[in-house]
């Protein structure tokens, strides 16, 4: 009687154990591939509070930045500087030198697509691909109606993509959506 109750213990044991054993071993496995790795699971987001939206960002390796800006307000928008930056640092903020009294007019509905280059501090950016970027979007724009210049802050979470991403001009297309 006393062999039995040692057999079903050992039973016991021993499917539990490698029950175990084949968890740990397929979780070493997730974790060696990266799954686990929060770079890797980094989908380029930006987000706006107020009359602004974005999308398409698109990370060079020298930290240059592509995206998509949207005027979802009320009003049309002058856009005069543009700054990316790790932290809301205000230094690298570029000046537009636009068409319409050094901005780029982004009409209600419509997006402009820029490019800008991203900072940690006062250094410039740049990193392997797949590496995260994490930071904010400095917008310095005049809206039409109240023509009070105005500063807005948009949370980014991205990663590179690319290798370099050539910084020619702020905008390189606008339309509308209707």
């Amino acid at each position: 009687m006393d062999g039995a109750k040692t057999q079903s213990a050992l039973e016991y044991l021993s499917i539990y154990g490698t029950a175990l054993l084949i968890i740990a071993a397929a979780a070493s496995a997730l974790y060696l591939l990266g799954v686990y790795s929060p770079q890797n699971n980094v989908i380029g987001t930006c987000s706006f509070s107020g009359a602004f939206g974005c999308s398409d960002l698109k990370l060079g390796s020298t930290g240059v930045l592509q995206f998509n800006l949207v005027n979802t307000g009320q009003y049309p928008v002058y856009v005069s500087g543009l700054g990316c930056n790790a932290n809301k640092s205000v230094i690298n903020i570029v000046r537009i030198a636009g068409p319409q009294n050094n901005s780029i007019y982004i009409p209600t509905g419509s997006s402009s697509t820029f490019t800008v280059q991203c900072y940690i501090g006062t250094n410039k950016f740049a990193a392997n691909i797949g590496s995260a970027f994490t930071g904010y979007l400095i917008l310095n724009y005049t809206d039409q109606y109240t023509r009070v210049k105005k500063t807005t802050f948009g949370n980014i979470n991205t990663k590179v993509v690319s290798g370099a991403i050539i910084q020619t001009t702020f905008t390189t297309s606008t339309s509308t959506t209707i």
